[in-house]
């Protein structure tokens, strides 16, 4: 069987495949060729069957302690290789082929807890350049109270925004895949886009169409934006802060809330309701909460 896989590892090196695959799958390949010579004595290919192939996988879920990606790629690389031998005349089938993956537990994206969002929106705060401070605050504000994308926001035009006593409005004219949205303004982003604003009317780039702007430009980059979150981020103690996350912090707090993912679907902009679902699953710090419940002392 090694023979065989070096002949296919060739082919693929032939076909442009990267050097790190092709390490991935020879160690893959040469795993399962010495467990399954241990396991029966020999090491034809065309006497592997398709419990084998099972038993392989529930030895790198049991014995090896496998994580199920680790386990999924391995299975991946196998049928991979063995729809070659198949093609090729080396085997008369793939026993591979219907051997299911390993089934994930589903895992909730990352979103920033409540004692998190107010951290690092009272580390914004201590920006020192008054200006920058009270953009940055609407920022974060429009991207966790609204849900808007990074390159939404960066792309933001004045005419986008309606800011008014006891409401709001924020337009996305060109949103993922081009969709057109339309998400209310809570208290919280009204008042700091109000007082962002304010100081906006004083900048010397006050009569750009763009709704952010910057020290050196009349439009904010996307890069600007994911920076000034991160570096505000590290500040805060928050590990791993990313732009995006303040978005899945958005849904998160709409589910917490009560909302329906029909509703959350609509001001995220999705396009499927299963893109929404991920945010009612769990996340560890909920999962922990849940079985400290149960716990017998306190």
């Amino acid at each position: 069987m090694t023979n065989l896989a070096e002949k296919y590892l060739g082919e693929l090196i032939n076909d442009g495949k990267d050097e790190k695959t092709i390490i991935s799958y020879r160690t893959t390949l040469n795993q399962f060729a010495k467990w399954f010579e241990e396991t029966n004595g020999y090491t034809d290919a065309e006497k592997v069957t398709p419990m084998d192939i099972k038993d392989f996988k529930q030895y790198m879920v049991t014995i090896l302690e496998r994580k199920p990606a680790t386990v999924n790629k391995a299975l991946v690389t196998l049928k991979g290789f063995f729809d070659w031998t198949a093609e090729n005349g080396f085997t008369n089938f793939n026993p591979a082929r219907k051997v299911k993956l390993v089934e994930k537990q589903k895992m909730a994206p990352k979103w920033l807890e409540r004692t998190e969002q107010n951290k690092l929106l009272r580390e914004i705060e201590k920006e020192k350049n008054e200006f920058k401070r009270a953009r940055n605050l609407a920022i974060a504000q429009i991207m966790i109270q609204a849900g808007l994308r990074v390159e939404e926001v960066a792309n933001l035009e004045l005419k986008d925004i309606e800011v008014n006593c006891r409401s709001g409005n924020v337009i996305v004219r060109h949103g993922k895949r081009d969709k057109y949205r339309e998400v209310p303004l809570n208290k919280d982003a009204r008042e700091a886009i109000k007082d962002y604003l304010k100081l906006r009317e004083n900048h010397k780039y006050k009569d750009s169409q763009y709704l952010f702007i910057s020290e050196r430009s009349p439009q904010i980059t996307v890069r600007a934006i994911q920076h000034l979150i991160e570096r505000h981020g590290e500040s805060a103690k928050i590990d791993g802060l990313t732009a995006h996350i303040l978005r899945h912090t958005f849904c998160h707090n709409l589910i917490v809330a009560g909302e329906g993912i029909e509703k959350v679907a609509i001001l995220a902009g999705h396009s499927s309701l299963e893109s929404t679902r991920i945010y009612t699953v769990p996340g560890k710090n909920e999962l922990q909460a849940a079985v400290e419940k149960i716990a017998l002392f306190e």
